[in-house]
């Protein structure tokens, strides 16, 4: 030790502890062996260790300056500090805890294999990774810098947290939770798999995965509060729940017990190319696009869907979904919106509690059905309804129960030959075609009665009858114009 002065140690082989210090100065150590423990520190000067053999504790630390460690055996605790200045550390096996920390500097580690628990922290820089494997848990996180990290593996936590920066991670892999998280910052996940729960935030920033968030045994969320989520694959055996404030949601393809979206801005988009869920979907989105929606295989209940505005008190603006597939149908129990076109790859779908602003496309496989909100015209569906959805606060139903066969208490406009709605009835075109046979052949309906205007009313609003046809005036014949023959 010294007070003032650098320390230069080409070789060293101690049987006990090893103690090294300056209290001004650098500390150089070409290659360093103990049976014991080893501290070196210096209170103001750069730390320099090309090889060092522990076989218990060593604590390595600085106050102002940098720390440099090319090899780190360590049999017990390994403790790497510096209150500002950057630490580097190319390879380190510890048995214990691993801790390395700066107040003001960046922290660069090749490798490190740690028995014990991991915590990498700096308050102001980058932390950079190249591969690291710890028995414990694993605390690694910045105030003000980005994370770097090309392979991670936890037997506990992974925890990677920034307060202004990014993280970047090409794996993670945790026996037990992962937790990604940035107040400012982009997240770029590559490839996450965790036995636990898998969480990724950012306040501001986007989130990207070009591979898989997998989450073994609990559930996944990522949510981007203001920033586009992009993920390739989302696993999760449980909630799989991906959402954006202020943002665009995209994902190839997402798996969970029940599964979530969330996106908050009516500006901003949901598209999906494969959805599987056991129980349930929730999504809140103003316009969603979803390719294929699919059950998964040990499910046989009816897949319950439920959609909705950002805003409470109005409709979403559009949702596709081109194929659902389920043993046992799919029950959406409330639906308000203005554009809609969804098929189920099976007969039975309820849609008890249903709004239609414009208009609405819905199919099994043996069934399609029209539900206009607005002016309706005739089209290549099967069934064409009309209910008044976007000028009324009244909700109509639309029951698809068995092959050609459906129930709806909207106003049945037309349909197919053998398809049947209930309550059964006339379709409107039915109900006009005999109605205006009887015209021509001379029979006039009794106007006082008011049927005819039931009848005709919804046809007559949208043009789709000259309404001259029940408004026609019908001269009366004067008394003495009436003549009554008697015939034998």
């Amino acid at each position: 030790t010294t007070e003032k002065g650098d320390i230069t140690v080409g070789t060293a082989d101690v049987a006990g502890d090893a103690s090294i210090g300056t209290t001004e100065g650098s500390i150089g150590i070409d290659s360093l062996a103990t049976q014991g423990n080893a501290g070196i520190t210096t209170e103001k000067g750069d730390i320099t260790i090309d090889d060092a053999d522990v076989a218990g504790d060593a604590t390595v630390g600085t106050t102002e300056g940098n720390v440099g460690i090319t090899n780190l055996d360590v049999e017990g605790n390994a403790d790497i500090t510096t209150e500002k200045g950057d630490i580097t550390v190319g390879t380190a096996d510890v048995a214990g805890d691993a801790t390395v920390g700066t107040t003001e500097g960046n922290i660069g580690i090749g490798t490190l294999d740690a028995d014990g628990n991991a915590g990498i922290t700096t308050e102001k820089g980058d932390i950079t990774i190249d591969d690291a494997d710890v028995a414990g848990n694993a605390s690694i996180g910045t105030t003000e810098g980005n994370i770097g990290i090309d392979s991670l593996a936890t037997q506990g936590s992974a925890d990677l947290t920034t307060g202004t920066g990014d993280i970047s991670i090409n794996e993670l892999v945790s026996k037990q939770s992962a937790t990604l998280q940035t107040v400012d910052g982009a997240i770029d996940a590559n490839r996450i798999t965790a036995d636990g729960m898998v969480e990724m935030f950012t306040q501001h920033g986007d989130i990207t995965s070009d591979d898989k968030v997998v989450s073994l045994n609990d559930s996944v969320s990522v949510y981007a509060a203001k920033g586009d989520v992009d993920l390739n694959e989302v696993y999760a055996k449980q909630n799989a729940s991906v959402g954006a404030g202020d943002g665009n949601v995209t994902v190839y393809t997402i798996d969970g017990e029940n599964v979530i979206f969330t996106v908050e801005d009516r500006d901003k988009n949901l598209t999906a190319d494969t959805v599987t869920a056991g129980d349930s979907i929730d999504i809140t989105s103003n316009k969603t696009d979803i390719d294929t929606i699919i059950q998964r295989d040990d499910r046989d209940n009816m897949l319950t869907i439920a959609v909705r505005s950002p805003e409470a008190d109005m409709p979403f603006e559009h949702l596709s979904i081109d194929h659902i597939v389920t043993k046992n149908g799919v029950i959406m129990s409330e639906l308000w919106g203005d554009n809609i076109r969804i098929h189920v790859d099976a007969e039975k779908f309820y849609l008890p509690k249903l709004r239609i602003g414009k208009v609405g496309y819905f199919s099994t496989t043996s069934t399609s059905v029209t539900l206009y909100g607005i002016a309706p015209w005739l089209d290549s569906s099967n069934i064409q309804l009309w209910h008044d959805g976007a000028n009324t606060d009244e909700w109509t139903s639309l029951m698809f129960l068995a092959p050609k066969r459906i129930a709806t208490d909207a106003v049945y406009l037309n349909g197919d030959d053998w398809y049947d709605v209930y309550r059964q009835r006339r379709s409107g075109v039915d109900a006009m075609r005999l109605d205006l046979a009887r015209e021509n052949s001379g029979y006039r309906l009794e106007r006082e009665a008011g049927r005819s205007a039931d009848i005709y009313a919804p046809f007559i609003r949208y043009h789709l009858i000259d309404d001259s046809l029940w408004q026609a005036d019908v001269p009366l014949a004067e008394d003495e114009d009436i003549v009554i023959e008697e015939t034998i």
